[in-house]
Order: structure tokens, then sequence, then C-alpha cells
């Protein structure tokens, strides 16, 4: 009979700019418009703030009572807070970014006892598992980029345990059993998510090198793995020609003359990522400053510590 309602419920993150996507209590006011249609009666929850206690001559009371003027603390609505009041508020984004940078949670927010819960349960970037994902043509460099970004890892003493998942071997152990239809591709790559995944939630770090031609199940893997922790996705966009001439395994030459069907950038078409937090072309550097550029990333978003 009643639906609970927040101020910015189911709101998508704010736009690249930091405004919000949608104004403020939005969907407030459309759930409040249609109640009557729907039967459901809205409790809209207010924008609610922490008002900092004040006694005595610093409270800024109307009748300057001096030292009987009192602004009582604690939670309440913002538009409620008396006129001169110190008023703080955390969002639930901000205090994911705290968690996330390791920053202090104020005590006025949440008890020492539930802050300590909260960063063991949530422990900072440079103390969780993430993931690279290499995505490519075959023959762009994906493999030789991922090995050489987990020697420069392994070089650093990060206590993490680092794995490799390639896409020739994944396709050899893990999804013998498929073919290169669409459908197989998409098992395929959402397989590696998979397991990528629970090697970041296990706190590892996890470097997949995949072709991953397809857009839909790139954002799969990144949903999954993003719920457990760290993601970043590589755009390794070596052009194709420059791959024809690598190819290191004829595989470009059979697909030209019809002997592979199927075959991603002859006769399947490959979606560059638009999502990429890194975009590298593998064919006009060295592996090694490539991996560079990636660690760098890495390294700016707090993934290592200090």
């Amino acid at each position: 009979s009643h639906l609970i309602i927040g101020r910015d419920h189911a709101s998508p993150p704010p736009r690249p700019d930091g405004t919000p996507f949608y104004p403020t209590d939005a969907a407030q006011q459309l759930l409040m418009r249609h109640a009557d249609e729907i039967g459901v009666t809205p409790v809209a929850l207010p924008h609610m703030a922490y008002v900092e206690t004040i006694d005595g001559p610093d409270a800024p009371a109307a009748d300057r009572a001096g030292a009987a003027a009192r602004i009582r603390g604690g939670f309440q609505p913002r538009d409620a807070a008396p006129a001169g009041a110190r008023v703080h508020a955390l969002s639930g984004r901000a205090l994911r970014q705290r968690l996330a940078d390791g920053a202090p949670i104020p005590p006025w927010f949440t008890p020492p006892e539930v802050a300590a819960v909260l960063r063991r349960r949530f422990p900072p970037r440079h103390a969780r598992g993430f993931a690279v994902l290499l995505t490519g043509l075959s023959g762009a460099g994906k493999s030789t980029l991922a090995r050489a970004l987990k020697a420069q890892l392994e070089a650093d003493d990060d206590p993490r345990s680092i794995h490799l998942l390639d896409g020739d071997a994944v396709r050899r152990m893990l999804s013998s059993e498929l073919g290169f239809s669409a459908a197989h591709r998409d098992l395929n790559v959402r397989r590696i998510g998979f397991v990528a995944a629970e090697i970041v939630r296990a706190g590892g770090i996890a470097l997949c090198a995949p072709i991953a031609p397809y857009d839909a199940a790139r954002r799969a893997v990144r949903q999954m793995i993003e719920a457990v922790g760290g993601f970043a996705l590589v755009h390794v966009a070596t052009p194709l020609a420059v791959c024809e001439t690598r190819d290191p395994k004829g595989l470009y030459r059979q697909a030209r003359a019809g002997a592979i069907a199927r075959f991603t950038g002859v006769s399947d078409p490959y979606e560059p990522p638009r999502d990429a937090e890194i975009v590298v072309d593998a064919g006009a550097c060295t592996p090694e400053a490539a991996a560079e550029r990636v660690r760098a990333y890495l390294r700016r978003g707090g993934y290592f510590p200090e």
C-alpha cells in the first residue's frame, strides 16, 4: 500500500560534468503524480543531514540569549536545519569513494565500530583485487601486452596473486566445446569474466586477453567484476592492416581465402569499445611501454599503495 522513495531514487550516476542525471526529487514527484492511478501511497524521504550541537554564545539564536542559546544536533531534514547551523552530509556514493581511497569516515556518520566493519568488507583499492580486460583483433598484441604487464606487476613485489587468462588458453581448457558463432563467442567471454570475478573476489589480480569482439559481453564482464572489485578495459587498437601483416598463425590469410568462416575483422564484426579506460596501439610502441601506460592508469586510480 505504501512505497518509500528517496530523493534520488534509482538515478543513474552523475553526468561527466558532475551534474545529476535527473533533477533532484524527480522520482518522488513522478510517483506522487501517479499515486492515485496505481493505488500506492508514496512516502517521500527528505534530504537528511547531520547538524552539529552548538551551545552557549556560539549558537546563532535569534533571541541573542547568550549562554542559554542552543542548537540541538543530530540527523534531521536538511531544509529544517536552523539558520547558522553547521550542517554535514555524506552520500552513499561519497562513502564508497572514501572506502576506496582509504579516507577517514567521520564519527558523526557512523560509530567507529561500524566503520571498522565497513573497512574490512570494503578495503581500499590498493588492497582489493582488480581485473584488466584487454580486447582487440587477433594479432593486435593483447597476450604480449598482458605478459609484459604481468612481469611489471610481479617486479613491484605486490602481495596479491596475479593470474593471466589468455584467450587461446581459455579456448583450449575452458571452452573447447564452443564454436565461433556469436552466441558461443559471447559465452566464452562471459566464462572468462566469471573466472576473473572469482579471482578478484579472492583479492587477486586477473589479466584477461581475449578478442572479446562484442560490446554486450564486455559490459557483462565489467558488471560482474565491478561488483566485487576493480576493473579496467584496455582497447588494444592495433590497426587491422598491422594485425594482418603480423598474422603469426596464418589465420588472416586463411580467412581471406574463405577457409575460416566468421573471422573477427574479416567476415565477423569487431565492435570497438567506447567505454575503454585505456586505448593503446600496440603496433606503435613496445609491449613494455604499453604495459607501463596501463600500470600508470592503475597507479593513478589508487590500485597500488603510495
